[in-house]
């Protein structure tokens, strides 16, 4: 059963497949790095709301920031963002994008240790659904 959580102020959206695929899609850039920052945090809240409902799943997530021309993450934004990559119940996370996207998220992929096995960043769509073995008719 899909079931969608939207973060209103910036129009981003986590859809929950079936208890196993998760979709971030972002809707716009945060404004100021507040905004950046709240919107981690709703991530993760939201997160955390969906593993409790269902504590025994493991999560693959694929992360589009196609629509983000402009990706602004300080030092407490990724912090935020570093804990959420941390989180045993995100088996795999795919994140999507351009090569200005990949610029801004790579030290999230240097500092995380787990790297290749559990995150990895790709510049085309198709390429992320593949590696996370998802089928794209769901």
């Amino acid at each position: 059963m899909e079931k969608e959580y939207v973060y209103g102020p910036v129009g981003t959206v986590l859809t929950d497949y079936d208890g196993e695929h998760l979709f971030l899609v972002y809707g716009r850039p945060g404004k100021d790095p507040k905004e950046v920052r709240e919107q981690g945090l709703w991530l993760a809240d939201t997160l955390d709301k969906i593993h409790q409902e269902h504590p025994k799943n493991k999560y693959k997530i694929l992360v589009d920031l196609d629509k983000l021309m402009l990706l602004r993450l300080d030092d407490v934004s990724r912090g935020i963002y570093r804990e959420i990559i941390k989180r045993p119940y995100l088996k795999k996370i795919a994140i999507s994008g351009d090569a200005l996207n990949y610029t801004k998220i790579l030290p999230l992929l240097i500092i995380s240790r787990f790297r290749r096995s559990k995150i990895r960043f790709f510049l085309h769509i198709a390429d992320a659904y593949k590696w996370l073995k998802w089928k794209t008719s769901q």
